[in-house]
């Protein structure tokens, strides 16, 4: 059986160490290789549609993805305590 063993980061350099277990990141590189393989086959991919923000918020939104607070999807959902929390959870630990 065919296999490939993709290695994104290695753990020996503290910067690519934290970028694993950036979730966004993650989802980077699973693009990146899934797009690979799509290409490998011949067969086409769809690309994810880009949320759009409204003007007011859209340099929110970017900070709020950088420091990893959210993910930027679903920006008009309503906004649930359980969520609220998790956000300022992130938010207490990027300035840590």
């Amino acid at each position: 059986m065919v296999s490939v063993l993709a290695e994104c980061e290695f753990m020996d350099n503290m910067d690519e160490a934290k970028l694993m277990l950036d979730e966004n990141y993650q989802m980077k590189c699973a693009r990146a290789l899934a797009k690979g393989i799509y290409r490998y086959f011949g067969v086409g991919h769809k690309e994810e549609k880009k949320e759009v923000y409204s003007p007011w918020a859209t340099d929110a939104m970017e900070w709020a993805i950088k420091l990893g607070l959210t993910d930027g999807t679903n920006p008009k959902e309503p906004v649930t305590l359980e969520r609220f929390i998790v956000i300022l959870y992130r938010y207490g630990k990027a300035l840590e």
